[in-house]
């Protein structure tokens, strides 16, 4: 007889009724947002650049971080970007603490002084020279100068000598440090420098005649004898020599360079080239740009002294002459009457 094996219908099971089957029910996990990169932030499509001040010369965790717009570029541009402003960034702070501690070097400090004709606070000029710093070095970025052609090259050395002579004699009017022996002979510095980088006189265009040796065995030879002059009777009324050389004589950089002659020319107006400039520098800044007022007035200035000509009809005396009347120009905006031409004010 066959006995079936009863089999009991509750199987004991190793697995628990309230276990979690992690197969099934697995954690719900949100992921992380890729992080722009370092210095780097996204405003809406674009990047920017950001950066705050170390707490040596004012800055800090608290402080408001110096951001610089990069606009809608891709990722990899803005990080390349990105890390040459923030080396330009320490360089920029680096100049600010020597500065700080009274250091007065060649380096990047000079460009401090362009803030001395703006309402701009005294503790708050470390945030406003890095910005400017920052904002210059991303345009020389994207636009980078051409190499200089020799003339050029040439016009860019004499600029830079005469702003040098020009910023010392600057600093001695207002009391600060200077070099003296630039400041107490800079009008003759300046001549030098103008006539060192002047273009020689072409052949052929001197006034005296130059004979060879050629031309004079070609002429034919005379025989003279030679006579002694007769004595001149002195005239009854001989007017006095005028004296050639004068204390009194006007030099060039002392007239009014709005009304000087020039040569004609077809080249645009200095102001149509100064306007497209600061035009092109306008459209690729967001908001208003500090940096970008003031060249827009220190052209102004230039054009209203030394007056708006073609571009190729300046010479290194419309410099000099500029940077004479300058030395008369208030650096108090009090004493500038907006009524007032830039002459009326000089004078």
């Amino acid at each position: 007889m066959n006995v079936s094996r009863i089999v009991s219908l509750h199987v004991q099971s190793d697995v628990t009724p309230d276990a979690e089957i992690i197969s099934t029910k697995k954690r719900n996990r949100k992921l992380k947002p890729r992080s722009s990169g370092l210095y780097l932030v996204r405003g809406g499509g674009t990047y920017l650049f950001q950066i705050r001040l170390p707490k040596r010369i004012g800055g800090g965790a608290g402080s408001r971080p110096i951001r610089v717009s990069l606009g809608a570029v891709p990722h990899q541009e803005a990080r390349e970007l990105a890390d040459a402003l923030a080396a330009l960034a320490r360089m920029a702070f680096k100049e600010i603490e020597k500065r700080m501690a009274g250091y007065e070097g060649p380096d990047l400090a000079h460009i401090v002084s362009a803030f001395a004709d703006e309402d701009i606070p005294a503790d708050d000029w470390p945030f406003e020279f890095a910005t400017l710093i920052l904002k210059g070095g991303l345009f020389d970025l994207r636009e980078p100068a051409r190499a200089p052609t020799p003339e050029e090259a040439k016009g860019l050395e004499m600029m830079r000598g005469l702003v040098r002579i020009g910023r010392e004699v600057s600093a001695k009017q207002s009391g600060q440090p200077h070099d003296e022996m630039i400041a107490d002979n800079a009008d003759m510095l300046v001549a030098r420098h103008i006539a060192k980088h002047e273009k020689p006189p072409e052949p052929g265009t001197s006034s005296h005649r130059y004979y060879s040796s050629t031309q004079l065995s070609d002429a034919p030879l005379q025989q003279t004898i030679a006579v002694a002059p007769a004595p001149n009777p002195e005239p009854r009324d001989r007017k006095p020599i005028t004296p050639r050389i004068s204390a009194s004589f006007v030099a060039d950089f002392m007239l009014d360079r709005r009304t000087v002659d020039r040569r004609p020319s077809n080249k645009p107006l200095f102001s149509d080239l100064a306007s497209n400039y600061l035009a092109v520098r306008t459209s690729s800044k967001s908001g208003k740009n500090k940096d970008i007022s003031i060249a827009e007035n220190r052209l102004n200035l230039f054009v209203e002294l030394i007056g708006d000509h073609p571009v190729d009809t300046y010479t290194a005396t419309d410099l000099q002459a500029f940077i004479e009347l300058l030395k008369h120009w208030p650096s108090n905006p009090k004493y500038r009457p907006a009524h007032l031409s830039a002459h009326e004010i000089i004078a």
